[in-house]
């Protein structure tokens, strides 16, 4: 499976102001194929971190006093096999007093001392910390569950931080027999049009296979090296977005130099 090589590093942020829609995955997907390192700001048990069970306790506090204090030895990156490199969260990134002018340089600092990409996956909500990613990325991926609240929650958004990066990730398409259900199209269409109105790009979306939830696997599905049908189709999807973030950085760049 293709993992794209390491180049100059550049910040990827995760966001989004509700759980449940995908925002995680795609941060941990989008690490593990990019080989960028996993930046985790949530401190919630739901989040990447949780999901590594062994991380101890040394590397969460180096990174807590890293980007809330400014001081200490710096980040540590966690390696596992089939996994995306990691910089843990920490428990107290809930009550966080740091800006997010500061989480925004520690962020670059970070980038800049490990000569890598960044994913950063960040809380649900606009906390300091997660606006400073934002910040600090190069591009914000924004998942966006086809739904109505979804939809009129991410035009506000959108709307209130037309000066970051935005990308509307299209969340949870539904999918019966391959197919995208007919009723979805207006919803996309609508996604779009808000997309356009804020100046947003709009990335390929994501699918909601039915087996998603049920998996007990915690590697990345793009890290399954003999995919079943769907796992396939999945793969499939994240690889396109993917190489939609890779080609949108790469234009970024073009552009400024």
């Amino acid at each position: 499976m293709t993992r794209y090589p390491l180049t100059v590093s550049r910040i990827i942020a995760v966001a989004s102001d509700k759980g449940g829609v995908g925002k995680t995955t795609t941060a941990v997907e989008l690490a593990y194929v990019l080989r960028a390192v996993l930046v985790d700001l949530d401190h919630a048990w739901g989040s990447a971190t949780a999901a590594w069970t062994d991380v101890g306790t040394l590397a969460p506090e180096y990174a807590r006093r890293a980007l809330i204090e400014g001081d200490g030895p710096g980040p540590r990156i966690l390696r596992r096999e089939g996994l995306p490199d990691l910089i843990p969260a920490h428990p107290d990134y809930g009550q966080a007093s740091v800006d997010a002018a500061e989480t925004a340089e520690r962020l670059e600092e970070w980038a800049a001392h490990f000569g890598r990409d960044l994913v950063v996956d960040t809380h649900p909500g606009w906390s300091e910390l997660s606006l400073g990613a934002a910040a600090a990325a190069n591009l914000v991926l924004v998942p966006v569950p086809l739904e109505e609240r979804s939809l009129r929650a991410f035009g506000g958004f959108a709307r209130e931080a037309s000066g970051y990066p935005i990308a509307a990730v299209p969340a949870r398409v539904p999918q019966w027999g391959g197919y995208h259900l007919a009723g979805v199209a207006p919803l996309h269409d609508r996604l779009r049009a808000a997309a356009q109105a804020a100046g947003a790009a709009l990335s390929p979306p994501i699918s909601e296979w039915r087996d998603w939830p049920r998996r007990q696997s915690l590697r990345p599905l793009l890290a399954t090296s003999e995919p079943g049908r769907w796992v396939a189709a999945a793969q499939s999807e994240l690889r396109q977005l993917a190489e939609w973030v890779r080609q949108r950085l790469e234009a970024k760049e073009t552009a400024r130099g």
